[in-house]
């Protein structure tokens, strides 16, 4: 009776201990019709608390619409150190951006309005990459990260933004951005450099 759970604790404690490297350089290239850009407007970073790699890019289009892509890499997740949970992601708390509402996914992303006093508006879109497969689910991500562990999958997880402020482009220019880069999978692929 006892042989049962001590081999599963085992084999949770020896699985879920896991780590794997990330890449020394996440890649985000410009895709077709974008360039580099200087971050311009109000402030805004995300919260990737634990996070082993983390990276801000911006992006501009040649009618000036403006994109943040925002990654935070982890080689396991733990305690303190998951892509999902409170105050992670494109609204730290203890910044001046709030919660304003929530919007049409964009691919499938978490996607919402943030408020920051002024008032500037920026859109922001969120996916998951758990076991090198994207989602805008927090639930999914969660179910991806226990399966992982449990089956022995890839212990890596990256939180994937795109944000644009309101009179930069929003919304539109977050799914213009993302269609030209070939999907929220594909950039994800190449920032784990799994293409």
């Amino acid at each position: 009776a006892f042989a049962l759970p001590l081999a599963f604790s085992g084999w949770a404690a020896l699985i879920g201990g896991r780590a794997a490297p990330l890449p020394a350089t996440m890649a985000v290239a410009p895709p077709p019709g974008w360039h580099d850009a200087a971050s311009e407007g109000a402030a805004w970073h995300p919260r990737f608390d634990g996070a082993d790699r983390r990276l801000v890019r911006h992006f501009v289009d040649a009618a000036g619409r403006r994109v943040t892509v925002a990654i935070g890499g982890y080689e396991r997740q733990a305690e303190g150190r998951e892509v999902v949970g409170f105050g992670q992601g494109a609204i730290d708390p203890d910044s001046k951006w709030a919660w304003s509402a929530a919007l049409p996914a964009v691919d499938g992303a978490k996607t919402e309005r943030l408020l920051h006093p002024g008032p500037v508006l920026r859109d922001a879109a969120t996916w998951y990459v758990v076991d090198g497969r994207a989602t805008g689910s927090a639930r999914a991500a969660k179910l991806a990260e226990l399966k992982a562990r449990l089956l022995g999958g890839d212990p890596r997880a990256l939180a994937l933004i795109l944000t644009a402020e309101e009179r930069a482009g929003g919304r539109d220019a977050i799914a213009d951005f993302l269609s030209a880069s070939g999907g929220a999978q594909a950039m994800a692929d190449r920032a784990l450099k799994l293409r």
